[in-house]
């Protein structure tokens, strides 16, 4: 690449939790190639966040968050001047939307980087004999591979201080194994049924295990009914309020679970982050596109698409507990 990179611009659709984990692999798999450079992550819909609970885990990687620039939303906007007036030496777009597009190109760049139309607006684009992927992480690594004809392979893992790890290390027991338990999710559709958590639950505890379940700030109104079902299970973000602070804390209380189950949800994704095994449930989202990225994942998908048509048995059944 003759033009060195200086400045490298970003854009994405918009962050939410779980999309904000998927994209960090691509993020320090960017900044390993081009370490001098400085970062600015542009999101077009919604707060991201690399702006607020995941900043932490992008320090020193991403160096600028500019949030929710309109970009793409009419056709009029390829006629008005650039939503940016800053200039990147590289500009990558992650969508595949024409008018986001055309109106992202009209930042001031050297060099552009998108899909859209098979690459026809890139000035890079993908050899014969790349190989292509299907999920959103390694189609985001992909994206690296082709800018600097790099054959990436590295896996990119998550950073947790060792003073954190220690300190939640400490705040846990450690008599038993802990088999993670996350119920929660974004959106209703993904839930499976809270009496089934229970169950599996009680299960755990008969093979001499402790369950934990993780009880976001959306899921708080869950701590009662599960306290009363499963009184010996544990509840370490309601137990430890200040966990609720930063999602590393999720993190590096995953890394002290045997296994964990979960739901397709940003909390699934951190527990993932931990390193340990997770079970991940789906019901009608494509898992191979979405999953936790792990390579210690089991998901199980619904036969019907429905969350309620996952038995209790086939998870337990992954779980495989022995005692």
């Amino acid at each position: 690449m003759k033009h060195n990179i200086k400045n490298i611009g970003i854009f994405v659709g918009e962050d939410l939790l779980g999309d904000g984990i998927l994209k960090i692999p691509f993020i320090l798999c960017l900044k390993e190639q081009f370490p001098k450079a400085n970062i600015t992550w542009i999101t077009g819909k919604n707060k991201s966040v690399f702006s607020s609970a995941l900043s932490p885990l992008v320090e020193n990687k991403i160096d600028t968050v500019i949030d929710t620039i309109p970009i793409g939303q009419t056709w009029g906007e390829i006629f008005c001047p650039p939503p940016l007036q800053q200039k990147f030496d590289l500009l990558i777009d992650t969508q595949r939307n024409i008018r986001e597009t055309l109106a992202l190109r009209k930042i001031p760049h050297h060099y552009f980087y998108s899909q859209t139309w098979r690459y026809f607006f890139s000035d890079f684009k993908p050899s014969k004999d790349i190989k292509k992927y299907f999920h959103l992480t390694d189609n985001l690594i992909n994206i690296v591979r082709i800018i600097t004809k790099k054959n990436i392979e590295k896996t990119y893992s998550i950073e947790i201080p060792k003073a954190l790890l220690d300190k939640v290390k400490n705040l846990l027991p450690n008599d038993k194994p802990l088999i993670g338990l996350s119920p929660g999710a974004g959106q209703p559709f993904k839930v499976w049924p809270l009496e089934n958590f229970i169950s599996v639950a009680k299960e755990v505890l008969k093979y001499n295990r402790y369950p934990v379940f993780i009880l976001g700030p959306a899921e708080n109104n869950l701590y009662a009914p599960l306290k009363k079902a499963v009184p010996d299970a544990l509840f370490p973000l309601q137990e430890h309020p200040d966990f609720f602070k930063l999602p590393m804390h999720t993190i590096a209380l995953s890394r002290n679970f045997e296994k964990s189950v979960a739901n397709d949800s940003g909390t699934g994704h951190l527990l993932a982050a931990g390193g340990k095994p997770i079970i991940s449930l789906f019901g009608k989202t494509a898992p191979q596109k979405v999953h936790p990225y792990t390579k210690k994942i089991n998901y199980i998908k619904s036969p019907t698409g429905k969350m309620i048509d996952i038995s209790v048995n086939e998870v337990i059944n992954a779980l495989k507990l022995k005692t």
